[in-house]
């Protein structure tokens, strides 16, 4: 009985063995996909969206590639900076606070050209703006970090993306960060919460660890 065993053991390593070098791949992704992505809590239904995507990639931008250049350039010298000495700093802030070129900065609605149209993803977090039944979300905006919007000003208008979706979906969690997969649109939308310069054909929402602004320091 003892031999029976160890035969059928080694006949099912040899099998295993087998399997593994021929479907190597195919089990190392699908545990990838299953065990390291995180699954997406929103998909959408719309065919000619979901259409419009299907033969494309999403590629991954951060918030510091919707700032014009020469807006992230003046906006960059101004932002605070820890390895300046301590005069330096005060005197780039009371010049912040006289600057025309930089009041025009924060406040502006000018985007990037060639980003309309692209399908890209992008994280942030989920500001409210359009509640429906049962707690769930209809509008939003997506910002660069916690507490835009409601317990600090509202970024510049090309620092925000607004997303209408045609799918309610539950409230998330406001401290979470998400990555938004979609269409990228120009588009002006004004709300009491602030003023977005792009707009989101969203196709998916999912959860997102760690630091999604990679222009501001917090």
């Amino acid at each position: 009985m003892k031999v029976l065993i160890f035969i059928l053991m080694i006949l099912g390593c040899v099998v295993v063995g087998l399997l593994s070098g021929r479907y190597a791949s195919e089990v190392v992704n699908y545990a990838k996909s299953y065990w390291l992505e995180p699954k997406a809590f929103y998909i959408t239904t719309d065919p000619e969206l979901l259409e419009s995507v299907e033969a494309s990639s999403f590629d991954s931008i951060g918030w510091s590639q919707l700032l014009p250049e020469s807006e992230k350039q003046l906006l960059s010298y101004y932002l605070p900076d820890e390895s300046l000495d301590f005069t330096e700093q005060i005197r780039r802030s009371i010049e912040a606070s006289s600057s025309e070129e930089y009041r025009s900065a924060a406040y502006s609605t000018n985007i990037v050209e060639t980003l309309p149209g692209k399908s890209i993803a992008i994280s942030g977090f989920i500001v409210p703006i359009v509640l429906g039944e049962g707690r769930t979300v209809q509008s939003f905006f997506l910002v660069p970090y916690f507490g835009a919007c409601i317990h600090y000003p509202p970024p510049p208008p090309n620092q925000m993306i607004y997303v209408s979706t045609p799918n309610n979906f539950p409230l998330p969690d406001m401290h979470q960060a998400y990555t938004l997969k979609g269409v990228l649109k120009e588009g002006l939308y004004e709300d009491l919460l602030g003023t977005s310069a792009y707009q989101l054909d969203l196709i998916s929402v999912t959860t997102f660890q760690g630091t999604p602004d990679d222009f501001r320091q917090h």
